[in-house]
């Protein structure tokens, strides 16, 4: 019986040591879609040969469709692995924003847990009735809509446009798009794209039919253009009107095949900039919605030990531009710049960016990281600035530690002024040096002791 218990307990360790050597994470496609957009859920699972997930979750205002397994061999730390990746789509159905629940996965018999976030899929972007009388001007059933999110915004705020060619259920004609799509495309781009603003476009590869309904009246829609743009200064933006050829395909009285090229104007645009209120930080601040999420969770420390600190900002705005300057050193701490990631979308508003700062406790105490880690900008829905800050404290103890530069340096800051020409003693060198010195003169000395013998006893 005690070989039985203790193959058992064995199997046991061996089971524990194989669930410990799995490596489950769970990663999300982008959280800024439109109506008949794709958002995935991936769980990467590594080490193991089995891939089992029980279930995943409903999403209000998402369909789900297929999920997916893939398998690879894949390095991590120089390592051979197996990698498992289970996907699972869901389309976007409905407009709004939507909650992405909390969700605790069953992966191989492990819970993993998907924390809860929001979802936003775009608003409709059909032509209004009073837009499509200015839009229509043939009588082919067809349109070439500029759509234009805004309006009126001011500096640093983007806005968004596209470009769409609208064929209403009633046409009886067949339209195609022409071979020199692309190269009209790269035109209508350069044309439109205005001097003063940055530009962030979205690649369409895929041209897809949507429904759309115009005045009660049904439409397809192939969306094949589309831009988010960000002004850099209070100058005005006028989009000028863009053309579409298109091939509008009939069959001759000898049943061949007649093509005829015809030309579709979309209606011009303006929009108004205004200037930032003042402010000290008005050219660094970054414009938009944003939330901030301490990635890092902060208890006790110990002077002198560098910890990382990891603040993430989300929501819509020019992601990739924006900045998180260090905090000022003190007596209290040293703190280093950032390292930054950032996720947004091409031709998507939405994003968030991630600032992973050092910090050097020198003091005990206990501190509130917001006097600290503070993050100012302006709010374009309270059209004012706003500050969003850290909410956890730190609790530090041990000895003070005493810096050359307190107020406003860090422990390795110009390190790049000090001077390498002057060389520092190596005093083990110099020991090292000196006895092999002696143990040499002491060899030479017992030499000459020895033929100094030798000569006495001849």
């Amino acid at each position: 019986m005690r070989w039985i218990h203790t193959c058992l307990l064995m199997l046991i360790g061996l089971s524990g040591i194989c669930q410990e050597g799995s490596d489950i994470s769970i990663s999300t496609s982008s959280k800024a879609l439109e109506v008949g957009d794709v958002f995935s859920i991936k769980i990467y699972i590594r080490g193991t040969q089995n891939s089992n997930v029980k279930a995943f979750p409903q999403i209000e205002g998402f369909q789900k469709e297929g999920r997916s397994v893939s398998h690879a061999n894949v390095k991590v730390e120089n390592k051979t692995i197996l990698q498992h990746i289970v996907t699972q789509n869901y389309k976007a159905v409905r407009w709004g924003t939507f909650d992405l629940p909390a969700y605790e996965f069953s992966v191989n018999g492990k819970l993993v847990m998907l924390e809860a976030d929001e979802l936003t899929v775009s608003n409709s972007e059909n032509p209004t009735d009073t837009e499509l009388v200015d839009t229509l001007i043939t009588n082919e059933d067809a349109l070439l809509f500029l759509f234009v999110d805004k309006s009126n915004i001011v500096v640093g705020e983007g806005f968004r446009v596209n470009l769409a060619f609208y064929v209403s259920d009633d046409n009886t004609a067949s339209w195609e798009f022409p071979k020199n799509l692309t190269q009209q495309i790269n035109q209508i781009s350069n044309q439109l794209k205005p001097d003063n603003c940055l530009e962030s476009r979205r690649e369409i590869i895929d041209i897809k039919p949507e429904p759309a309904v115009i005045k009660g009246k049904n439409y397809i829609k192939y969306k094949f253009f589309e831009s988010v743009y960000y002004p850099l200064s209070e100058k005005d933006i006028v989009l000028s009107s863009a053309r579409l050829n298109m091939d509008k395909v009939s069959v001759g009285s000898d049943s061949s095949r007649v093509v005829e090229v015809r030309s579709f104007f979309s209606r011009g645009y303006s929009i108004n900039v205004s200037a930032l209120p003042e402010h000290p930080l008005k050219d660094r601040v970054a414009v938009g919605t944003f939330k901030l999420k301490e990635l890092s969770k902060l208890g006790a420390v110990k002077t002198g030990k560098i910890l990382s600190y990891s603040i993430n900002i989300k929501g819509e705005g020019n992601v990739k531009t924006m900045l998180f300057d260090k905090p000022e050193n003190d007596q209290n701490f040293d703190f280093y710049p950032p390292q930054t990631e950032h996720t947004q979308t091409e031709g998507y508003m939405s994003g968030e960016k991630t600032f992973t700062f050092k910090v050097f406790p020198k003091d005990s105490g206990y501190f509130d990281m917001g006097n600290y880690f503070y993050w100012v900008y302006y709010d374009t829905q309270k059209q004012e600035y706003d500050t969003l800050k850290a909410n956890q404290s730190l609790m530090v103890t041990g000895q003070r530690i005493e810096t050359s530069a307190v107020n406003s340096k860090g422990v390795y800051d110009n390190i790049e002024q000090r001077s390498i020409s002057e060389r520092s003693i190596n005093y083990r060198s110099i020991v090292k040096v000196s006895i092999n010195v002696l143990l040499f003169l002491m060899l030479v000395g017992m030499l000459f002791i020895f033929d100094f013998r030798r000569q006495r006893r001849e």
